[in-house]
């Protein structure tokens, strides 16, 4: 193991850089009719017993509120849930409600942030961004950077993120995700990526091949190294990076994908504990 600036991560002694854009054709999204709910127990022997299943009315309904997370995910809470449905909603007793992807490499997957049409704002405060957010419909939102931080110390984690740009599909998976405490901002620490995007999170990093130490979260109201106007809430190394919570008409950037006003159009970062 070895120390970078605060974010203790493994050593790997390389990296696959993933800059190759082989993009396939754009299959249909999932519609928020495609979304449903579930209420979870476990029985006394730890399994998760299905409650009941129905048509689930997304958060709250309030235009722009937050979420409110509690910060206790349990993150195998998506792993062998016996559903077809490709997106669920998941809630366990006396737990946070979660997105679940079902299908995408295996399934297993916790959504923590989905953008599809635009319609809800992410240029939002950090305390929002702490909590979590989400729009009026449900199917965009942001899970919170203190869940994260939580899902960060509980288990070893693989990020997954998915793009749809110029209606091509694209991904990019990133080994040992973690999201440090808010004294240290928020910061990303992944390694060892891979896939068709491009590495988005650390770009121009040559010398630092497999691992990204110490990126800080930045909001409008709380700068880091990019904490423009118009920008959301991203862990931003520069202003002509990545940035999938950006102004939805040209500010949804992946740097290996976008340039100028060139956007991406449908976004989807997951987690899910690393069995390998």
């Amino acid at each position: 193991m070895q120390q970078r600036e605060n974010c203790l991560v493994p050593d790997h002694s390389r990296c696959d850089s993933g800059d190759g854009l082989d993009g396939q054709l754009l299959q249909p999204q999932v519609s928020p009719a495609d979304v449903h709910g579930f209420s979870l127990r476990r029985d006394e022997d730890g399994k998760e017993q299905k409650l009941k299943t129905r048509k689930y009315q997304h958060h709250t309904g309030v235009k722009g509120s937050t979420r409110n997370h509690k910060g206790s995910v349990d993150p195998e809470i998506c792993m062998h849930l016996d559903v077809t449905s490709p997106r669920v909603w998941v809630t366990p007793e006396g737990g946070d409600r979660v997105m679940c992807d079902t299908q995408t490499d295996g399934g297993g997957w916790i959504v923590i942030q989905r953008r599809t049409h635009g319609e809800t704002n992410f240029n939002r405060s950090w305390e929002e961004y702490k909590v979590g957010f989400s729009g009026e419909k449900g199917d965009e939102f942001y899970i919170g950077n203190k869940v994260l931080e939580a899902l960060s110390r509980s288990s070893a984690l693989v990020l997954r993120v998915d793009l749809i740009h110029k209606r091509l599909k694209y991904f990019q998976k990133y080994k040992d995700f973690r999201v440090s405490d808010e004294a240290r901002s928020y910061s990303l620490c992944v390694v060892d990526w891979s896939g068709t995007a491009g590495d988005g999170l650390t770009p121009g990093d040559d010398h630092w091949q497999s691992v990204v130490a110490s990126v800080p979260f930045s909001t409008y109201d709380h700068p880091g190294m990019c904490s423009s106007s118009d920008q959301g809430g991203w862990w931003s190394k520069g202003c002509d990076s990545s940035n999938l919570n950006g102004e939805w008409k040209g500010g949804v950037r992946w740097y290996r994908l976008t340039s100028g006003d060139d956007a991406i159009t449908f976004t989807e970062m997951k987690v899910r504990p690393d069995t390998n």
